[in-house]
């Protein structure tokens, strides 16, 4: 006896699994129902799309019901007979696929930022036999290499390829800081053979570079200290500091697990602009091509920063901030029904743009005609007030009150 789910059981009410060929002329029967029923309707959707129609026009992208197959139009159609070199065959399951995906694309623009491009930049190799550690240090390896400075904005991604994985130790992008300073100089002297008590030279630092002559007066009986000379410019006094351009590293991220793929790319999230070098193999940091994504809106900094931990902080700052502008600004954009306990106006408070209270000595004049219904004239030798009732331009549009 058969059941309504379509089993077959025997006298002992065991289920009968049918053999091959009985299972194909069942699912062969089932499509001929499927095809006959969607043949019976050729003017309903099928699922969920229409059926081809002749005198229909279709526009790149349609998709329709033909001869039991989903088809997508690759090409405009003009009203007519089927013709089969604009059409692709497609299936319910790619369609879903990509809406599915179209509605992640549009929440991740809408929660995170959309991308504004990207540009592919060809690493060159600074120092070769050396890559920044993760204390801000170079570390001599071989097979490893700084690249020269990469220039990141605020909120771009930096890719960089990763050919194998690297040893913890390596800062795989580290920033690269400019420092300059007035440092206080150390002289090493020389004397004079003839007086050794008198310098003849003053060396800055153990720079050969940065050597100072003594000048003496020798008119007299004693050489007279009065100067110093140095490239063909004189000193009264050796110079007490100099300033210094120091560049140093500041470790962004690094290799943070020993299983990391062998192939692929190192993620980085710019929270501010800043220049940054990539350590690591010489193939990488030697002509190897790194992304730069720019993220036209930066939301979510939080959620999606990578970068050293004390940036963090500085990352959840913005994001309060962001919270707090975006608050602000729904606040503002409609306030609706505000509630306040007081509010102290540094100025007459205007109402559309019209001062709400007029004042004058007597009763209202010529100029101080209403510019809005409701507003108030308040004579203030007489203790009246008048209010608007009209906007005609008359003086008569006030109204005694008192």
């Amino acid at each position: 006896m058969s059941e309504r789910q379509g089993f077959i059981k025997d006298y002992q009410g065991n289920h009968i699994v049918p053999n091959t060929s009985t299972q194909a002329v069942l699912d062969t029967a089932k499509n001929q129902a499927l095809s006959a029923t969607l043949a019976d309707t050729p003017d309903k959707d099928a699922l969920g799309y229409p059926a081809f129609s002749t005198v229909t026009a279709y526009a790149v992208g349609d998709i329709v019901f033909y001869n039991n197959k989903l088809w997508k139009f690759i090409a405009d159609k003009a009203a007519g007979g089927w013709d089969s070199t604009k059409v692709i065959q497609t299936s319910v399951k790619d369609n879903a696929v990509s809406q599915e995906l179209e509605g992640r694309v549009l929440f991740i623009e809408k929660s995170f930022g959309k991308y504004d491009g990207q540009r592919e930049i060809t690493l060159q190799q600074a120092k070769s036999g050396k890559y920044v550690n993760v204390n801000g240090g170079e570390t001599s390896a071989s097979g490893y290499g700084i690249s020269t400075p990469v220039s990141l904005n605020a909120g771009d991604i930096l890719l960089v390829p990763s050919a194998q994985a690297v040893p913890a130790d390596v800062s795989v992008i580290a920033r690269l800081v400019d420092r300059t300073y007035q440092k206080v100089i150390a002289y090493i002297y020389t004397y004079r053979t003839d007086y050794p008590e008198l310098p003849a030279t003053a060396t800055a630092d153990y720079d050969s570079t940065l050597v100072y002559t003594a000048v003496y007066d020798e008119s007299g009986d004693t050489p007279v200290l009065t100067g110093w000379t140095r490239d063909g410019q004189t000193y009264t006094t050796l110079p007490a500091t100099r300033e210094v351009n120091e560049q140093f590293y500041e470790p962004l991220m690094k290799q943070a697990v020993s299983a990391m793929p062998s192939t692929g790319y190192y993620i980085y999230l710019c929270p501010t602009a800043m220049t940054v070098v990539v350590s690591g193999l010489t193939a990488t940091v030697s002509g190897g091509t790194a992304l730069v994504v720019g993220w036209g809106i930066f939301k979510n900094i939080t959620t999606n920063f990578v970068g050293a931990p004390g940036q963090s902080v500085l990352a959840q700052a913005f994001a309060v901030l962001f919270a707090a502008i975006d608050g602000l600004k729904a606040q503002l954009e409609n306030l609706g029904e505000t509630k306040a306990v007081s509010i102290d106006f540094e100025n007459s408070p205007k109402l559309c743009g019209q001062d709400m209270y007029l004042t004058g000595d007597g009763a209202p004049a010529s100029p101080n005609v209403p510019t809005m219904v409701g507003q108030e004239y308040l004579d203030v030798t007489n203790k009246k007030c008048y209010k608007a009732f009209s906007v005609t331009g008359a003086i008569s549009d006030w109204v005694l009150l008192n």
